[in-house]
C-alpha cells in the first residue's frame, strides 16, 4: 500500500480530527485500545485511514443518547 503525505498526520492533526486536546492523543499512544501509530526515527505518525477505523472502533454512544432513543420510539 502507498501512502500519499497527506495520509499522514501529526498528534496535532489527529486532535484536531477527534475534537480533543493533543494530551489526549498522547495518552492513546499507550494503553489497551492505542491509537496506531507510525514511528519514523524520533517522530510518530499516524495514517489518516487508521485514525478513522480506530475512531469506529472505539466510539460508543453515550448512554443519554441512547436512552433519549429508547424513549422516543
Amino acid at each position: 500500500m502507498v501512502t500519499k503525505p497527506g495520509d499522514l498526520l501529526t498528534a496535532f492533526d489527529v486532535a484536531e480530527l477527534i475534537g480533543a486536546p493533543v494530551e489526549t492523543v498522547w495518552r492513546g499512544c499507550n494503553g489497551v485500545n492505542q491509537i496506531p501509530k507510525i514511528r519514523l526515527g524520533r517522530l510518530i505518525r499516524f495514517r489518516r485511514q487508521d485514525v478513522e477505523k480506530w475512531l469506529e472502533a472505539n466510539t460508543r454512544e453515550s448512554f443519554h443518547v441512547v436512552e433519549r432513543a429508547r424513549r422516543s420510539a
